[in-house]
């Protein structure tokens, strides 16, 4: 025997049936999953992005204006890739080797390309003398390298000469400066600061 469904019925009115949404809500719940998972994608993204580093070259003890850069000078430290410093790769590290400090380096500090040269001190024609200074014979100012000064004594012109390094002060107050000179007055100038006859006058700053 067979059963007839009939619709149902509201105060005599046809209820029509009800239409089911499967295919809307399962888009809905895929556009979910899919949203979830590029917001997972672009926060490793970000995240990794934050911690990338990489190899630079930084010193390993200090170095002083004119010194050679060798291997037990340098080390490794990671910097975010996205500093925008510049800096030396510590892949490249090899190329710093042999090259010349241009200023004095402290250590932990990176090493960026303007400091250092491939010139040397003294250069062709240029000689290095130290010059024994009492107190009075040069500024109490400091004097640092590649800063220029006047070379003074008794009977001769003024003298202008670069600074290499300066000594640490003994018990008298005495220090000595080492500066840069044309090769063709270093003989004089020696005779002279070995009778302690020079004064220094810093007329500019490296």
């Amino acid at each position: 025997m067979t059963t007839a469904v009939h619709p149902a019925t509201t105060n005599g009115h046809v209820v029509p049936p009800t239409r089911r949404r499967t295919g809307r809500t399962s888009k809905l719940l895929l556009l979910a999953v899919l949203l979830g998972a590029l917001g997972a994608l672009l926060a490793v993204y970000a995240f990794r992005s934050a911690v990338a580093r990489e190899g630079v070259v930084a010193l390993a003890r200090p170095l002083s204006y004119g010194d050679t850069v060798d291997p037990t000078a340098l080390r490794e430290v990671l910097l975010p890739s996205d500093t925008g410093l510049a800096t030396i790769a510590w892949s490249d590290a090899d190329s710093v080797i042999g090259t010349t400090a241009a200023t004095d380096l402290r250590v932990g500090q990176t090493l960026t390309p303007d400091a250092i040269t491939r010139e040397r001190t003294p250069m062709p024609g240029e000689a290095v003398v130290g010059i024994p200074a009492d107190p009075g014979h040069v500024p109490t100012t400091p004097l640092n390298p590649r800063d220029a000064v006047l070379l003074v004594s008794a009977g001769r012109p003024p003298l202008l000469a670069t600074v290499v390094r300066t000594g640490e002060t003994d018990l008298s107050g005495r220090r000595t400066v080492d500066v840069v000179v044309p090769q063709a007055e270093a003989e004089e100038v020696a005779l002279a600061a070995l009778d302690e006859r020079v004064v220094l006058v810093l007329v500019g700053r490296g």
